[in-house]
């Protein structure tokens, strides 16, 4: 179903195609319904040119494409890597590494902002975000370690959590 900003452009460009490996809501960004409305030329990097500078593009990149660490036969999240907690699981869990992989790169995905929180984020944004940084770490680990090795899963427990492990 389209919405009425969609509808709008299909008027304007009838026979316009447009391809992406990932969709997401713009209406849910804050004020873009309400700019796209007023200018009909306004786009996603209108929107962002007004609320972000470049070294704010900069810096999201590592979120979308993170370093990982190899470790003991493992593959972790740079910013969550801890080696004394990574030999703990892998003790724990005698030697699984699948399930130390897992563990170890368990993450609520609320708290990658919990310093910058914004009270009307609803757990679809949450799950979106958790769905965009599933896409994009999986096309990493595809392309660092090779496809089918391992997954990113993102799911919903109470709260949304993303992880990585090998399949």
């Amino acid at each position: 179903m389209d919405t009425k900003l969609e509808e709008q452009d299909k008027m304007k460009y009838p026979n316009k195609i447009t391809k992406s490996l990932k969709t997401i809501s713009l209406e849910r960004l804050p004020g873009y319904k309400d700019y796209k409305e007023a200018n009909l030329d306004w786009t996603i990097g209108s929107y962002l040119n007004m609320k972000y500078n470049i070294l704010d593009a900069i810096s999201f990149f590592k979120l979308y494409f993170p370093n990982f660490i190899q470790y003991k036969d493992c593959i972790f999240l740079e910013d969550r890597f801890n080696s004394e907690i990574v030999d703990n699981w892998l003790q724990e869990f005698n030697d699984d590494l699948k399930r130390v992989e897992y563990m170890s790169n368990l993450y609520e995905v609320k708290d990658l902002f919990h310093i910058n929180w914004l009270e009307d984020v609803s757990s679809f944004d949450i799950k979106e975000l958790g769905d965009i940084l599933q896409f994009s770490w999986q096309l990493n680990l595809d392309k660092l370690f090779g496809e089918n090795i391992y997954q990113v899963d993102c799911f919903e427990e109470e709260e949304i959590y993303i992880t990585i492990s090998r399949k």
